[in-house]
């Protein structure tokens, strides 16, 4: 897409989002969290709740368009058609902290299911803690980046890469 292209668009979903809860900034909304929060949620619950494993390992990455196209988010359209447009420097940065947060809980979930099968609470209660805390710390970016927070951005990729190793 060309850049005059692109900034046309920009500038007509600009208008196209008024009163939606899609960021005019970075045509980014924070909808798209919830595809992290439930599994989280659930994940946190797994040492005492055994039984939510099941659920949690159901879960599997979505891109931010895909997880609009399966939800109910009233302007999920405007959303999918907005993210073709979103400006380059808060592209990269959300996808590689959407990354980092798709890691962080298919090893978490991974290491949350051995642990479990040896019957190993204890185990279970520190990767929940340990994943938990990392993926709060990138919600968090995430959340700014959607934002339009510039520390956010800078802070992205040092963190989306430090989930990696």
């Amino acid at each position: 897409m060309d850049a005059e292209y692109k900034s046309k668009a920009f500038k007509i979903l600009q208008q196209q989002i008024a009163g939606t809860n899609i960021n005019p900034v970075t045509l980014l909304a924070t909808d798209y969290l919830n595809h992290f929060n439930e599994v989280i949620m659930m994940m946190s619950l797994v040492p005492d709740s055994p039984e939510l494993l099941v659920d949690c390992k159901r879960w599997r990455p979505k891109s931010y368009q895909q997880h609009f196209r399966d939800s109910t988010f009233k302007n999920k359209d405007l959303a999918i058609a907005a993210y073709n447009v979103i400006p380059e420097r808060y592209r990269s940065s959300f996808e590689a902290a959407a990354a980092g947060m798709d890691e962080i809980i298919i090893r978490s979930l991974m290491a949350l299911s051995k642990a479990m099968a040896a019957n190993n609470a204890e185990a279970a209660k520190r990767i929940v803690d340990e994943s938990h805390k990392a993926l709060m710390q990138l919600e968090g970016i995430l959340n700014g980046i959607i934002n339009g927070n510039e520390k956010s951005l800078a802070q992205a990729q040092s963190e989306a890469d430090k989930s990696f190793t």
